[in-house]
């Protein structure tokens, strides 16, 4: 439901509203993206990019387009896996350990 690029919190429009109540809260500023999160894959993965410095790394095609266009001056890394936080660490240096 949540991708953190550079600048945003960038989340699925039907992000539940007990963890919207949560970003509110604590002053945790955010936009909602356009594409809801649905089961299964690919419809459970368009945010789940890794954001750093100098890169977007995701499985491209199914990224949400709000990503895109707050990443759009990083490198895209395309890769085959949709589910790219959950299977990549990034460290300082771009540096990134892969699960």
């Amino acid at each position: 439901f949540f991708c953190k690029t550079l600048k945003k919190l960038i989340i699925a429009p039907n992000t539940p509203f007990f963890y919207k109540n949560i970003l509110i809260k604590n002053n945790i500023l955010f936009i909602e993206g356009f594409e809801n999160i649905n089961a299964g894959y690919p419809f459970a993965a368009p945010y789940n990019a890794v954001v750093t410095e100098n890169y977007l790394i995701h499985k491209t095609n199914i990224t949400d387009n709000s990503i895109l266009q707050e990443c759009k001056d990083l490198i895209k890394i395309n890769v085959k896996q949709g589910f790219t936080r959950c299977s990549i660490l990034p460290f300082k240096n771009n540096s990134f350990r892969s699960y």
